[in-house]
């Protein structure tokens, strides 16, 4: 019939989103987007997702715990804590844009990969990695919400790990 859905889905102010979610929650999806003037600028967008049926509370609730993630990590300055840069609106709901590198995998698949070739210092060298990371927040009363292996990203090209 030629009906295809409106490209405004997959933009976020100057962010244009890969059509597909690379990482799903029962609240959220996450899409790799790419600037639409800056070609080699890469962010990871969070939509907080609102049905659109719902009641104004209910959008009012997720609204603000899009803010409380947004507030929580402005200002955090850790190489090991994902770096948030700003706050949109977006038809599905409220939206955060990330730091990201592509080249980045997820710790789970990571050590899928490639956890049998790591020698005793490289894990030990993550696991400080880790644990200077999870301080670090503590230390700025910033609490995590879980420490599973799919939260965490690897920076190979950099040898480094990011919540």
């Amino acid at each position: 019939m030629g009906i295809a859905r409106s490209r405004r889905h997959y933009q976020i102010g100057a962010w244009e989103l890969e059509t597909r979610p690379f990482d799903v929650g029962p609240t959220w999806q996450d899409h790799q987007a790419r600037h639409r003037d800056l070609e080699r600028e890469r962010r990871r967008v969070r939509i907080y997702l609102v049905e659109r049926n719902a009641v104004q509370t209910e959008r009012a609730s997720i609204e603000r715990a899009a803010k409380r993630e947004m507030l929580a990590l402005h200002g955090m300055n850790h190489p090991g804590i994902v770096q948030v840069d700003a706050m949109e609106s977006h038809e599905a709901g409220p939206a955060l844009i990330f730091r990201y590198d592509p080249r980045s995998v997820r710790l789970d698949h990571y050590i899928a990969q490639y956890g049998d070739r790591l020698d005793a210092l490289s894990r030990l060298a993550m696991i400080r990695q880790l644990a200077e990371t999870v301080a670090y927040a503590h230390g700025r009363r910033l609490h995590h919400r879980a420490l599973l292996p799919d939260a965490w990203v690897v920076n190979a090209h950099r040898s480094s790990v990011t919540a």
